[in-house]
């Protein structure tokens, strides 16, 4: 019965070492992890200005040409 307890004792101490190591891993090593804004250069090109020409979409005639053999509803014609 003792040796049950010393096993579990073992067993809680080692994931708890696991779980500190883990911790302690992902942490940040460095307080200044961003570099300083003088040496860092903008790459990025300023976006130029679009410009598009007037134009009125036609809706006249759209349906002239057209010929369809589907029926999608099954109605009866």
């Amino acid at each position: 019965m003792k040796d049950k307890y010393l096993v579990s004792i073992v067993f809680i101490m080692f994931i708890s070492l696991i779980c500190f190591f883990m911790v302690l891993s992902c942490s940040a090593e460095e307080e200044d992890t961003i570099p300083p804004t003088s040496t860092v250069q903008s790459t990025t090109p300023e976006p130029e200005t679009e410009t598009f020409e007037n134009w009125t979409p036609d809706f006249t005639n759209q349906t002239t040409g057209i010929s369809s053999t589907v029926n999608p509803f099954n109605l009866k014609q």
